[in-house]
């Protein structure tokens, strides 16, 4: 496996990190992940998710953005949608190319916000929803209303999680429910339920891609 890590020039020149992940045999199959505010790839459930996804065939793009200082935080709402909306095309710009016929978005929290305004620009064959921002109408309608094949995992005790969305949503999208997580999928102090939480989600999403793999 061959590791690149870099920066490529963002929005208004801030500069945003990357890590590449590319198989040495040329691989058709690539997966950008979108990290929350405070987790990050490196996270158990990107961390373990990125080596699923290199162990499906996929080449993997973390997208590092930090998008908790300045400037970014000093911009209003419109200029901070426009920043992501930028720093996304960006990346997607320069790590897609022709070699590659399946391309999945992954997003965690924020990272789903990424994905719906990249969506504007670029659709990919796949998505995994990773505890979205349904909390917020313009997330949900975005999600509700595609028609990419995806799977969405969210905490019944996840502050985003709005029972009445999911209800309705459930019905129409491949989702799974997590009872008594948090925004993190976890369970509170509990280390063991946590990690049980943490296979069982991965083995969701292991089926989730074999399932859609088959279809393409």
């Amino acid at each position: 496996m061959n590791r690149r890590t870099g920066y490529l020039e963002g929005y208004n020149g801030m500069q945003v990190s990357y890590t590449y992940l590319e198989h040495k045999e040329p691989s058709t199959k690539l997966a950008f992940i979108f990290p929350g505010l405070g987790y990050t790839a490196q996270a158990p459930l990107l961390y373990y998710s990125t080596s699923l996804f290199v162990k499906n065939g996929y080449d993997v793009v973390h997208v590092n953005y930090d998008y908790q200082s300045a400037p970014f935080s000093s911009f209003s709402q419109e200029e901070k949608q426009s920043c992501m909306k930028y720093n996304a095309e960006t990346i997607i710009d320069v790590f897609h190319s022709e070699k590659y016929s399946e391309t999945l978005f992954v997003g965690k929290s924020i990272g789903t916000l990424s994905i719906c305004i990249s969506l504007e620009y670029f659709l990919p064959n796949k998505i995994i929803w990773l505890t979205p921002l349904i909390n917020r109408d313009d997330v949900y309608e975005k999600m509700l209303n595609s028609h990419i094949p995806s799977l969405t995992i969210i905490g019944d005790q996840d502050p985003c999680y709005i029972r009445e969305k999911w209800e309705l949503y459930k019905n129409v999208h491949q989702t799974h429910l997590v009872r008594g997580a948090n925004h993190s999928l976890d369970i509170g102090v509990n280390p063991f339920e946590s990690i049980k939480i943490l296979e069982d989600v991965i083995s969701v999403i292991n089926e989730f891609l074999e399932e859609n793999d088959k279809k393409l």
